[in-house]
């Protein structure tokens, strides 16, 4: 009797050893390919940043849908124009177009940072907006790399 549970529990030892070994190879795999998936929030996080805060002066009264049509607008002809300097080979015309772009976008930031700054309510609108984003984008991460993991573990069983 003594004998035989020395077997069992060798045996167990030896299989639970080797299960172990193979298991930690595949883990090292899949944290190797499922590495590359980064959030990459910057676009989304712009996004809602910019809708808040156009939305909290909508209601504040601090600008109009017509004045914000206008500035789409007028950024819709200065991407046209600088496609067609592109377009046309023209650089120095193109890097000037360029540089009077950067300089107005630069004056505007500047504009609605001071803005954001003067509006505290507005800078907890933008908290709890950037935390929602936040976790939004985790949670497709999360998705996307159990995907992901999923399909490697479906790969190997089908090797083996």
């Amino acid at each position: 009797m003594m004998r035989l549970l020395t077997v069992i529990l060798t045996a167990s030892v030896v299989f639970c050893a080797a299960n172990a070994s193979a298991t930690d190879a595949d883990l090292g795999k899949v944290k190797m390919k499922l590495g590359h998936h980064k959030m990459g929030g910057a676009p989304l996080l712009g996004k809602t940043i910019r809708d808040t805060v156009v939305e909290y002066m909508l209601e504040m009264g601090d600008i109009t849908q017509q004045e914000i049509d206008e500035l789409r607008a007028e950024r819709k002809s200065d991407f046209d124009e600088m496609r067609a300097l592109r377009e046309s080979g023209d650089k120095a015309a193109m890097k000037a177009k360029h540089q009077q772009i950067r300089e107005k976008h630069q004056v505007h930031r500047e504009k609605i940072r001071a803005y954001i700054e003067n509006n505290p309510e507005l800078r907890e609108k933008l908290k709890q907006a950037t935390k929602q984003t936040r976790d939004k984008m985790k949670r497709k991460l999360k998705k996307k790399r159990r995907k992901a993991l999923m399909r490697q573990m479906e790969n190997e069983s089908l090797e083996n």
